[in-house]
């Protein structure tokens, strides 16, 4: 047999070492975050509180324009602020049993549209391990004007059911990365309930179903005949 050398030693640490110090994505529900440092701002004439995003958006980047912001705004009754990116709390009970108590509200446009064109690129992002069993993503949001980006790559992604988008994430499983969430100008709406998927995604699961089906009755018709 051939000796376990000190190269298949370093590589067997190393494969040891790289999940254990590796960094976790962390509040994809954007539960963790706490309002913090709230203090008044005016918007559009209208007094609104903002805040540090890094204690209100834990684990997230968030820039605008590309450029890293670290103040967010604050909302406690489900709503957003125009122009930014609002932590807001679900007041409306019917938010709290879809999203719970805290979502992400984006307002990328800097008013309505039919009032004024103007509009500003925001993301949010952060770097963590994709869990080795992962076969997608999935993400709650009302508006289509975004796009996921893994290593600045972008995802391909589908709509299911009741606002939620599905991204394959096959490729990337167990590997470090960055993922990105950019919302492009005009998208106005509300942001939650990222996590990753183990299993089929509804399209695959209803294929491997089908496919299963086909197999049985084939089955069946052998053994009748």
């Amino acid at each position: 047999m051939k000796p376990f050398g000190t190269s298949g030693i370093a590589l067997g640490l190393t494969l040891l070492w790289v999940p254990a110090n590796a960094k976790e994505f962390e509040n994809l529900d954007f539960e963790s975050g706490v309002p913090s440092g709230l203090h008044d701002v005016v918007v559009s004439g209208v007094h609104v509180q903002a805040g540090d995003a890094a204690k209100m958006l834990p684990g997230w980047q968030v820039k605008y324009d590309g450029v890293v912001t670290t103040s967010v705004f604050y909302d406690s009754n489900s709503g957003g602020v125009s122009g930014g990116m609002t932590l807001s709390e679900n007041s409306a009970p019917r938010f709290q049993t879809f999203y719970g108590r805290y979502s992400l509200f984006v307002w990328a446009a800097l008013n309505f549209p039919d009032q004024d064109p103007g509009g500003r690129t925001m993301s949010i992002s952060q770097v963590g391990v994709i869990p080795r069993d992962a076969v997608g993503l999935r993400y709650n949001s009302t508006n289509i004007h975004l796009d996921v980006l893994v290593n600045g790559q972008p995802l391909e992604s589908r709509e299911g059911y009741a606002g939620e988008e599905f991204a394959d994430l096959r490729k990337f499983a167990g590997s470090e990365v960055e993922l990105t969430f950019s919302f492009q100008p005009f998208y106005i709406g509300r942001f939650d309930s990222v996590e990753f998927t183990s299993v089929p995604e509804p399209s695959s699961f209803a294929l491997l179903v089908g496919g299963m089906s086909v197999v049985l009755l084939e089955v069946r018709r052998r053994r009748k005949s």
